[in-house]
């Protein structure tokens, strides 16, 4: 694999496809794609789908006492992904070279045919209008929800296409998620996909829910499904509310004629 490092607007970046690192800047952090303001000190965050790790660093800038786990199963984007976590001096920062899914294994992953400059971030589990079907290799998967065993403050999920299967697998632990930022990926190759399914199991899993199509926030009624079509999910779980005690009934009698 051929890589270079360069200075990219300020951060030390070895990369293989420099066009596609700048769109990818671009919507993390001009475009604030990822952006919540989380309470904790030090949030627990899980990244799927980590890629270079541009999305990495976007949240050590912000939440720098973070503890993150990344996941990123393509060989040569996890080879970078730990370099520039490395050369920008992150820490608390555990790397997986595992694809999430609904089941432990090992599963055909397409990747990009190209050999000079990859476009990788459309490398999926799934066949997508935007995967190259000519290529691809075996990784290991594993079960999202082995990993979210204490309060997750922050959940992000870009995985190209598995985002119904995993929220899924993940909805009994999502009890203990307080925020996820998804990138849903629509395809009439890949129809198990479904926002509709993804939304309804956030909706009963008492989650308030915000869409963005093409950097415009719409309601589910809005949304285009033009083949193929991308949506930013961002999801908060809701308080429930305490519930209410039945106030006591007093009932005070007054006599009007003595008992003695």
């Amino acid at each position: 694999m051929k890589y270079k490092t360069t200075n990219f607007h300020g951060l030390k970046i070895s990369l293989q496809n420099e066009e596609e690192a700048e769109k990818i800047y671009e919507d993390i952090f001009p475009g604030k794609e990822y952006e919540f303001n989380l309470k904790s000190k030090e949030p627990f965050i899980i990244d799927c789908g980590a890629h270079i790790g541009m999305s990495v660093i976007y949240f050590k800038q912000k939440f720098p006492n973070s503890e993150i786990i990344a996941f990123e199963p393509n060989p040569g984007n996890f080879k970078l992904l730990n370099i520039n976590i490395k050369q920008n001096n992150l820490g608390k920062i555990k790397t997986v070279q595992k694809a999430v899914s609904s089941k432990e294994g090992y599963q055909k992953y397409y990747v990009s045919n190209e050999k000079t400059s990859p476009w990788t971030w459309g490398d999926s589990l799934k066949k997508n209008d935007w995967t190259d079907l000519s290529s691809h290799i075996e990784v290991e998967t594993v079960r999202l929800s082995s990993f979210i065993n204490k309060k997750v403050d922050l959940l992000k999920i870009d995985i190209e296409g598995a985002e119904t299967e995993v929220i899924a697998e993940i909805e009994h632990k999502l009890k203990l998620v307080k925020n996820i930022v998804l990138e849903f990926h629509g395809s009439s190759i890949n129809p198990k996909n479904q926002h509709e399914e993804i939304l309804k199991i956030l909706q009963k899993n008492n989650f308030g829910i915000s869409i963005k199509q093409e950097g415009k926030k719409i309601t589910e009624d809005k949304i285009n499904k033009t083949d193929p079509y991308w949506l930013i999910i961002k999801a908060t779980r809701q308080l429930l509310p305490l519930p209410q005690s039945k106030p006591k009934i007093r009932i005070r009698i007054n006599y009007p004629f003595s008992l003695l």
